[in-house]
């Protein structure tokens, strides 16, 4: 695997923001969080992307409706830039 983006995306708020997102851009695997604007690197080693990506999947599955109301109070707070 080259790399990867695994994305929740909330489709029943305007403008259907990502609320997290996993991915290899910029060259390392790397989580967003956009309720709090934090990056935080996933320290794949080499070769482990696989193993990164399915880790990350299972994330967004298991903590999606948690993930979701972490973004609508950062948004009900003023806190999504």
């Amino acid at each position: 695997m080259a790399g990867f983006s695994v994305s929740l995306i909330a489709t029943k708020i305007e403008g259907e923001p990502c609320v997290w997102r996993a991915d290899t851009a910029h060259g390392y695997a790397h989580e967003h969080q956009a309720w709090n604007g934090r990056i935080i690197d996933l320290h794949e080693k080499a070769g482990d992307l696989t193993r990164v990506y399915e880790k990350c999947l299972r994330k967004a599955v298991e903590n999606c409706e948690k993930f979701l109301a972490y973004y609508e109070r950062a948004s009900r707070e003023g806190k999504i830039k």
